[in-house]
Order: C-alpha cells, then structure tokens, then sequence
C-alpha cells in the first residue's frame, strides 16, 4: 500500500498503489500545503477502502522549496567564506544573458552584503597554506552570532578537496548555534568551481528552515492521521528519508516535477518507445524533459539529470532531473500590453481564485477559460474530476478581454491559445534543439490536468509524429512518486586524464565512493528501518515493503561522471558500465559529444573532473496490468474552429470492461474532444486517437505506423 501525494500550484494529486490496483484522487491545493496533502490522502484512501494505518509508504512531492526561493520569502543567511572573497556571491560569472542590453539587471545575492564574514585562512589544491587558529575560529563564531541569522552557510576556497578547515569552522558554529540550521559546501556539494558551490550551499541554507518546518507540520499531521511519516522526492528523481529531508531544503527544489519524468520513463519503456519527451501541464506551470531509454534495463534507468542547472537565476551543483519550466498552464492569466499585444502568463490565478470559470471569484481570463469559451472541454463535467464550471464566467472574462486587444471573443481565445502553445513549445526546444536532438524522433508524452488539451498543437509546432496520453494523465506525477526509488549518492570532484589514468586507480577511487553510500544505506537500515532508535521519534521509521536478502538484492548501483575535452569549461554527464576499466570511456565520451554538439575529436584528450555513486533501492511495484480504455460515446457539443462553430462529438474514457463504442483498437478521427475524470483532451482536425494498453494514442495522419516509428 503505496501513497504518492504531488502538490501543485492549483491542484493536489494523490495516487494510492495496492497489490493489484492503482487509485488516484484530485483536490484543490491549500495554504498551508500540508492541510491539502492530508486532505487528498484521504480522498485517494476513501475511494480505495482503506484505513490509513493500512498504507506502508508514503512519498510526497511538494513546491515549498520553490516558493520560498522564487517568492525570497526563505531564512535571513549569514554567509562565511575565506578572507578576500566576500563579495563573490554579487560578481558571480562574467556572463551577460542579454548581450544588447545596456543596463543588465542582475539577480541580486540572496544575502546582503553585511551578512557576509570572512575567515582568515586559506587552503590550495595542495594543501593548508594559512592554518586556521583556535582564536579565529572563536572570532568568527562571535560575528556569525551577533548577526542572529535562521541560517549559515560555509564555503572555504578549496574545501572540495581539502574539507578540514571547513569542517572545524561549520562544526564550531553548529555547537554555538544548536537551532540554526549550518551547511557545509564540502559536504553539500563537494566540487570545484567556487562560485557555484558557495551559490548552492547559500540557497540550502536559505530554503532549510522553511522546508524543515511544513515537513515538522506534515509529520505532526501524519502522526494523528495514523499515516506513516513520507519520504519525500528530491530533486534528483529519488525519495530521500524525511530526516534527511529536513536537513537539506535544496534537494528539493524539483521535488514535484521529478516524479512525472519518472512516470513517464516507465510508461514509454513499457509501450516499447526508445525516446520520450514528458510534458506535464498542470494549472500554474508547465515542466518538460527529454528522456533517452535506449540500452536500460527495467531496474534502475536514470533520468536525465544534471549539476549545471540554475533556479530562479540562482547556480544549484546538485544532481537534479534536467527539467525546464515555464510559467504556462491552465490557470495562466491573459493580459494585453501597451502595444496591444496579448500575453499570457507568467502571473497565475492558482487555486484561489482560479480561473474565472471555477466560480469562485476569478475575473481575469486564463488559458482554461479560453479552452471552454473554444468547446474543447465539456462544459457539463466537473474539471479535473473537482470543480464544476460556470461556462458564463469565462465568456465574461474573455468578453472583457477582447476589447482591449481590438478582438472578438472566440478571436481572443484562439490567440491566447496561440500564444500559450508558442511559450509550451519553447520550453520543449530547450530541452530537444538546444540540446542537440531532434523532437522528431520522440513521442510527447502529455499529463497533467491540462496536458492533454495542447498536447497535439504542440506537436505540430515541435514535428513530434506521436503524443501518449496516461489514463491517469491527471495525477501522473504522483504515480511516479509512488514508484519512486530511494536515493543515495555520493560525489568526488577529481582531474583525472584517461590518457594517463590507469584501471587501479580507477577501481580504488569508485571502491572508496561505494563504500561511503554503502555507509549511508547501512545508516538508514539500507530498507528504509534506521539502525539505531537514537534520535528517531516514534513514527519516524520509513516503512518499506523491499525484500531483505544479500546486500544488493533491491538495491541498484550506478556510476556517473562528468567529462570533458581538456580546455574546454563545460562538461558532459555520463553514465558508466559498473565494474568495468576505463578502456570504453573514451569512446563513449566521443560518441555523446558528436550527439550532442555535432562534432568530436577523436584525437583529443578527455579529462574526468567528477565522480558519481548513486545507490538506488527499487520500491515495490503493483502486480497491476496495464489495461486499454475504451472510448465512449457520450453526446456532443460545439467547437470554434477554422472561423466557425461546428457540431463534434464527446467520448469519455471508460475502463475495458465497462465496454464502450468504440474498440480498444478502433481510431477515431478527430475533431473531437475526450474526457476523463481528472483530465480532458482535444484532438484537433488532421489528428487520430486510439487505444494502447495504460494510455491512448494520438497519432498525426500519414504518421508511421508502429511505436511513432521511433524504434
């Protein structure tokens, strides 16, 4: 009995996996989100039968990392790093992201400038050069003091490789400030580049308090539902025990968005697609990724991930899915600029109000209005399952709207529309073309409640032949946190040149990084039940269903690095074969750089600058087959499209042995618009919908026939 809940800006999803069966639950989001996360809990529970002791693990995806970093609503931060460098934080890279632009607006520090305090000490990449004094030490752990911080940060130059300075420092601090959360770089993110690692351990410590307190409030609610305290999804596409969790706010800066791609792996793999593109649209953004399933087995495929990426402007060094979001979704509202042009997004009517056609206050008009005014939702159902329409709101807020950008209302729906798809296709070319692949050769795979209502336009803009529709499209994500494996790693920051490296030192480095995540598993009962009782409340235990056998039964090793050709700033992640020499990494590197950026030299020198150990433990899958829907007849209504209304028919999406119109293998062609409990899609004119099994199909006409002939 598996629970997987994701929080959304608009909606809260929940999916409970039993033996044999998969039910899910939507509700509308809360502030605080904790109330909301129990009151899906309880829906999924009551909808399955089951009593909340019944449920073994719980995994939670939440958003409040996100939100204190994007809101700056996180902890006031000391800052502490080596003598010289205190204003580091502020010049960041000489990088201008608008070259014409005369005056630049940088992201300003998220500490101020007097919050910042220097050490006198300085380490080399051979060694201690300045030792750091008792009576330094003592210095410093007085101004930190004085400045009263929430948080402390610490990043020493070179602490990567020579952590011990570091180490005395944020141990000194942590014994002076009990209740202050201090985070340490080398321990956070052991690797080089200064400014990136002194950027990640400041966002940890400013996000650590107010993640650490709604998981203090989620657990206390947990505890008197007699649910089990979550595990919760990091960023990097595992769970992280909630413990741990607590202590660093900025592994779960992705956390929701991760388990979607997760899903979303699983479902192609199964329906035999080697290339998938997740799009997950839900009411306040839109978040895509570009999965590569090729060569993986069942049992531990990675997600893409990535340490290079930047939230909210800001460098994070942590492995985290290789996401890209935009400000896009159902809820995004419309608005005309002083040009006369219309936008949409980035601000969002969320849960409260929401869109004007929940009725409950809304004015303004979103994409979802804009869907309804069109025909391409049924008016006569509850969206997503939850909130029943009042079609009246939304032809006044486009009646509203209209006027400003010189329209008429159906004119100002289609534009938005429009506009809304161009940003959706956008963040999809930021993950295929800026990345060197070609969108043609992957199926979308659309979720989301609102992912399968653009799923076919955006097709058509990026020339993906395919689109994959989950049957529970509307609370995916949260099936893939149901599914999710705990997560461990450990990383090394190393400059090894493959022309001189030999297998032994291969072998010895990699044998001393599983050896540190084997103390980790060990530390967490390595099947979720800590070791010791000391320091664990009760309830605390996660409750994991994993078979206990030799050491690696349920339990996947993996090994990454990041390489480069030597000279070059930027580095490819990798994964490696396990146990294997150093003799087929050069070809490989080769091989994904030519992918990547179109060319490769063959002759040129590679160089591994970090290391990576990921442990992950498989969670207990449901013995549940993947049925096919079938697609009912249920009426019809009106569609505006190609400059007129015209009459087209509603199909609801029906389990196989509810029977149905329409065969599991027959197609229908569109225009037509599918609706399912916690979802809707619209399949325009030129595009064909049928049955596989766990989704249906959306095929473009003429397309290849086969798995989006992307085998």
């Amino acid at each position: 009995m598996i629970l997987g809940v994701d929080v959304g800006g608009t909606f809260t999803d929940a999916v409970l996996v039993t033996p044999h069966r998969v039910f899910s639950a939507k509700t509308l989001s809360t502030d605080p989100q904790s109330e909301g996360v129990l009151t899906a809990a309880k829906a999924v529970l009551g909808r399955a039968g089951v009593a909340p002791a019944g449920v073994t693990r719980f995994v939670h995806g939440m958003t409040v990392a996100t939100n204190a970093l994007l809101e700056r609503r996180g902890a006031r931060t000391v800052f502490v790093t080596t003598e010289g460098f205190r204003d580091l934080l502020t010049i960041g890279r000489q990088e201008r992201l608008h070259l014409y632009t005369l005056f630049p607006e940088r992201t300003p520090p998220l500490v101020a400038r007097e919050d910042c305090v220097t050490v006198a000490e300085r380490v080399g990449p051979a060694g201690v050069e300045k030792p750091l004094s008792a009576e330094e030490v003592e210095r410093v752990v007085r101004l930190v003091a004085a400045c009263e911080p929430e948080a402390v940060a610490v990043c020493l130059l070179w602490s990567f490789r020579h952590p011990e300075h570091e180490q005395r420092l944020a141990a000194a601090l942590q014994t002076a400030l009990p209740e202050v959360p201090v985070v340490s770089s080398a321990e956070l993110a052991p690797l080089f580049r200064e400014f990136e690692r002194m950027s990640t351990a400041v966002l940890d410590a400013y996000v650590t308090p107010r993640t650490g307190r709604y998981l203090e409030r989620l657990a206390e609610g947990c505890r008197s539902a007699d649910l089990p305290v979550p595990e919760i999804m990091t960023s990097s596409g595992g769970t992280s025990p909630y413990q741990q969790a607590r202590r660093h706010g900025a592994r779960l800066l992705l956390s929701g968005p991760a388990g979607g791609v997760r899903a979303g792996a699983a479902l192609a793999r199964s329906l035999g697609y080697e290339r998938a593109l997740t799009f997950d649209m839900g009411g306040t953004s839109t978040d895509c990724a570009a999965v590569d399933l090729r060569g993986w087995q069942q049992a531990g495929v990675p997600l893409p991930t990535s340490t290079e990426r930047e939230v909210a402007g800001f460098p994070c060094r942590l492995p985290m899915v290789d996401i890209h979001t935009v400000s896009a979704g159902g809820g995004s509202m419309a608005t005309v600029d002083s040009g006369g042009a219309l936008k949409v997004g980035p601000q969002s009517a969320g849960a409260e109000p929401g869109p004007a056609c929940y009725g409950r206050g809304g004015v303004v008009a979103t994409m979802t209005d804009a869907n309804l005014v069109l025909g391409r939702i049924r008016p006569d159902q509850p969206f997503a399952g939850t909130v029943k329409l009042v079609p009246e709101a939304a032809w006044e807020a486009l009646g509203r709207l209209a006027p400003e950008a010189g329209l008429g209302v159906e004119e100002a729906a289609e534009g938005m529309l429009r506009v809304g798809v161009f940003n959706m296709a956008a963040a999809l070319r930021k993950v295929t073309l800026e990345r060197g692949l070609d969108p043609r050769g992957y199926v979308l795979l659309a979720f989301g409640g609102a992912g399968g209502l653009h799923a076919c336009e955006l097709a058509d803009e990026i020339g993906a032949p395919e689109v994959l529709l989950p049957l529970r499209a509307g609370a995916f994500s949260a099936e893939g946190l149901a599914a999710a494996p705990s997560r461990f790693d450990r990383t090394a920051s190393l400059l090894w040149d493959l022309e001189t490296l030999t297998d032994e030192e291969w072998h010895v480095r990699w044998a001393a990084l599983e050896e540190a995540v084997a103390a980790d598993l060990a530390a967490a009962g390595r099947h979720g039940e800590p070791v010791s009782e000391e320091g664990v409340e009760q309830g605390d235990k996660m409750r994991l269903d994993c078979v206990e056998a030799d050491d690696n039964e349920g339990v996947d090793y993996r090994w990454e690095v990041e390489a480069r050709y030597s000279g070059q700033a930027y580095e490819l992640g990798m994964v490696v074969e396990r146990m294997r020499g150093i003799g087929p990494l050069a070809e490989q590197f080769h091989r994904l750089h030519e992918e990547r950026f179109g060319y490769a030299e063959a002759a040129g020198s590679i160089e591994v600058i970090a290391a990576r150990v990921v442990a992950e433990i498989r969670a207990p899958q449901a013995e549940e087959e993947r049925v096919r829907a079938r697609l009912h007849r249920a009426g019809g209504g009106l569609l505006y499209s190609d400059q007129g209304w015209h009459q087209i028919p509603y199909y609801e999406v029906v389990s196989e042995d509810e029977g149905g119109t329409a065969g599991a293998e027959a197609a229908l062609s569109g225009p037509l618009v599918v609706s399912a409990e916690q979802y809707s899609a619209y399949v325009p004119r030129g595009w064909q919908v049928s049955s596989l099994p766990g989704a249906l199909r959306l095929r473009r006409l003429g397309a290849a026939e086969g798995p989006g002939g992307l085998l």
